[in-house]
């Protein structure tokens, strides 16, 4: 009976929880995540330096506003008060906006704990799992022109353990492109993102460790839908703060324990390999709700028949 309860809560959890995260986010952004990126290089130039209205103590002061969770999860709109809601993105959206060209910033590259979101895949994620499962650590590791979204669900009872990883690929975004929400691309501070793999497994079931792997494969962006695409609207060497396509606000901090996926680790994954081809489905087994953000449903859309 115990695979047959493995493989229930497995795909109950599948089903319920399709994201990656994104950061996501970001990628993706999204579902998971908010997925977010850089491609950064030399002779670019760099962000510009913040108004003389924002210091370092603005920093310290959003990231001490912002609550530790359990499981290092990142803090929500939907699990803290709405007057440490209203703090946080206050705080936050006073900071934004008074830098540019941070999508060609070096400071982009690294590793990043997502700490705050009012995204609708992070809340739904925080809020509505099944079983008593909880969010965990969301991190996004960021390279040269690729990023991936981690996410963990976890219990605590140590029913099971899940691990989400969002793998794509960034570009600075064109001067003057527009976001899903409308908004124009005119301070040189927003990414492009392209989801290439969505991966979801299943490490431990009662304390034991155990390896269910499911892949999904994006389909291409269907003609006339938007972008997925972040801006990054305040960065430095600790903080990120960042808009997904639909406003959605997401903070990060810079940590240093995670690494991305080796090149041979992610062509794996691409589907160099014929396991990794064996393991491979169409996305189409999750749906985006209506209310979803422009990049979930891209990334959960129907199947069409």
């Amino acid at each position: 009976t115990r695979p047959i309860l493995v493989f229930l809560l497995a795909w109950q959890l599948f089903h319920r929880t399709g994201h990656a995260l994104v950061s996501l986010h970001e990628t993706s952004r999204r579902d998971a995540i908010q997925l977010v990126g850089w491609l950064a290089s030399t002779s670019v130039p760099h962000p510009a330096k913040a108004s003389s209205s924002i210091t370092s103590t603005d920093a310290q002061n959003l990231l001490a506003l912002i609550p530790k969770r359990n499981f290092d999860a990142p803090a929500t709109n939907a699990t803290i008060s709405a007057e440490l809601t209203s703090q946080i993105e206050s705080l936050a959206a006073s900071m934004e906006n008074h830098q540019s060209n941070n999508a060609q910033s070096p400071l982009l590259r690294g590793n990043w704990r997502l700490l705050y979101s009012n995204g609708a895949e992070i809340t739904n994620l925080a809020t509505n799992l099944p079983l008593g499962f909880q969010l965990g650590k969301t991190v996004q590791p960021i390279g040269n022109d690729v990023f991936e979204n981690r996410g963990t669900l976890d219990h605590p009872l140590k029913l099971a353990h899940w691990q989400t990883n969002v793998i794509g690929d960034v570009r600075v975004a064109p001067a003057g492109s527009l976001n899903a929400a409308g908004v124009k691309n005119d301070r040189g501070n927003r990414v492009d993102v392209d989801f290439r793999v969505l991966v979801f497994v299943l490490d431990e079931v009662f304390g034991r460790p155990v390896r269910f792997q499911k892949i999904l494969i994006p389909r291409p962006l269907a003609k006339g839908k938007p972008q997925p695409a972040n801006d990054i609207t305040y960065l430095d060497e600790t903080l990120r703060i960042v808009r997904g396509g639909d406003g959605a606000l997401f903070i990060f901090q810079r940590e240093n324990d995670v690494k991305l996926l080796t090149a041979e680790e992610r062509n794996l994954l691409l589907g160099s390999s014929a396991t990794s081809k064996q393991e491979r489905i169409d996305v189409g087994i999750g749906m985006a709700e209506k209310s979803s953000s422009p990049e979930l449903q891209f990334l959960f859309q129907e199947r069409k028949q």
